[in-house]
């Protein structure tokens, strides 16, 4: 028998949650974002291809998803932002597919203290998120933004989506959103004009922007 793809089949549901200091606590910084691409016609019903697409789209977002917003170090506290452990979780067995992607902002990757803590975080989320499932995800894909070599120091999450200057980054900077899906920041017009070509396909997919306890 033929399996039955419905209208919202073709749409897969990416929900994000992006955090920032504060774990585990009211106060603690988070980004809510909700996607929704079109899944291309060819992989529509499969859940493995829609699965390593999904893994596809979101190495496209890392620029978009980590210079979105004045993020300071989920564990410490008190470092900037200039990495990003991604957590993807897929249920692209459901109906709507979905897909889930935890981020952790941190000071530092590789052997940082902050990082260890973070990746315990996420093995813990692993294990809650198979547990509650009726079936298990299709797989559980820890990696960090571009797993940048210790000698090789990250932008500040903080800083401007194009240009990546460290000044814009640091706390009070005047900063401008793109009109379009209120997520990524920039520092001027030129900046925001140059990444045009880049943002857009993000741009187009996202579907809402929550902040939670930030000034915004």
């Amino acid at each position: 028998m033929t399996a039955v793809t419905t209208s919202s089949d073709a749409k897969l549901h990416i929900t994000i949650y992006s955090y920032g200091p504060g774990t585990y606590t009211p106060q603690q910084k988070i980004g809510h974002f909700e996607l929704r691409p079109t899944i291309p016609p060819p992989i529509v019903g499969n859940p493995a291809l829609i699965h390593l697409w999904a893994q596809g789209l979101a190495t496209e977002m890392v620029n978009d998803l980590k210079h979105s917003n004045q993020w300071d170090c989920q564990i410490c506290r008190v470092k900037p932002a200039r990495e990003q452990n991604f957590n993807i979780i897929s249920f692209t067995e459901q109906s709507p597919p979905l897909t889930l992607i935890f981020i952790h902002n941190v000071c530092k990757a590789s052997t940082n203290l902050c990082h260890r803590i973070v990746q315990g975080i996420a093995r813990k989320a692993q294990a809650i998120a198979a547990e509650g499932a009726s079936e298990p995800p299709i797989d559980f894909n820890p990696w960090t933004d571009f797993d940048t070599p210790p000698e090789k120091v990250s932008g500040l999450a903080s800083s401007c989506a194009k240009c990546h200057d460290e000044k814009t980054g640091v706390r009070g900077y005047r900063m401008s959103r793109c009109s379009g899906c209120r997520l990524v920041r920039y520092c001027c017009p030129g900046c925001q004009k140059a990444d045009w070509n880049r943002h857009k396909k993000v741009c187009r997919m996202v579907e809402s922007v929550v902040w939670e306890n930030f000034d915004e």
